[in-house]
């Protein structure tokens, strides 16, 4: 039943996780950043944990979903060098 459950709630995520390659692309490319790009699974995970605390973003707005997505679809995003190229972009988009 648990694994039902989930693949209904996956398929919620699944045009959010199309975003996050894409924004996970277009940031790689623009700063050149050495990162490399987390799981479909670990990135699905983050976000259902994520969800239990906050509201995903409006699909339509873009800066919100790359502040939500990045930290979760790039592999070492807690990595302090990392976090801060991330938000560095972030502030110029």
């Amino acid at each position: 039943m648990d694994n039902a459950l989930r693949n209904v709630f996956i398929e919620r995520y699944e045009a959010l996780y199309e975003r996050a390659m894409s924004f996970f692309n277009e940031f790689k490319q623009t700063t050149h950043a050495q990162v490399y790009i987390a799981t479909k699974e670990v990135f699905l995970s983050l976000v259902m944990i994520a969800e239990r605390t906050q509201p995903l973003p409006a699909v339509d707005d873009d800066k919100a979903v790359m502040k939500f997505v990045l930290p979760k679809i790039i592999a070492d995003s807690t990595d302090f060098a990392v976090m801060s190229q991330i938000t560095k972009w972030l502030m110029k988009e």
